[in-house]
């Protein structure tokens, strides 16, 4: 039975049980300890049949842990689908907004070099700027 417990408790540092799955199968082993305890002469059928009932829990609570954990691993899959897009859509916005940056500025530079630095017909003026923008 040592070896069970051995292998419960690695099966818990390495991450593949949790504590209280694995406090329930070290007490279905200690059930199973007492019960072959209480009857000693008991035949090898018994033996059996005790070892194929914890065989069973353990299984049964390895099974719920998997389904816990691929329940786990799709929504850290959905929520990482979420942050990749919210991440393109952000540097999409940037690249438009660096585009229109860049407009401005050749538009800018056009119209100064045209001539036209008019308070009034300059694109870049406040005025100009805030009717773009939309403010009023």
């Amino acid at each position: 039975m040592n070896e069970e417990r051995l292998l419960v408790l690695k099966m818990v540092s390495e991450g593949k049980l949790t504590p209280e799955e694995a406090e329930s199968l070290l007490r279905t082993l200690d059930e199973t300890v007492l019960r072959q305890a209480d009857i000693p002469n008991a035949g090898l059928s018994s033996v059996r049949q005790t070892a194929h009932d914890a065989a069973q829990t353990s299984i049964r609570a390895m099974k719920q842990r998997m389904r816990e954990l691929q329940s786990e691993i799709r929504n850290l899959h959905s929520e990482s689908h979420r942050t990749r897009k919210r991440a393109q859509k952000q540097r999409a916005q940037k690249q438009r907004a660096r585009k229109s940056r860049r407009e401005h500025r050749q538009r800018k530079t056009d119209v100064h070099a045209a001539g036209e630095s008019k308070r009034e017909d300059c694109q870049c003026s406040p005025e100009k700027k805030d009717n773009e923008a939309g403010v009023q």
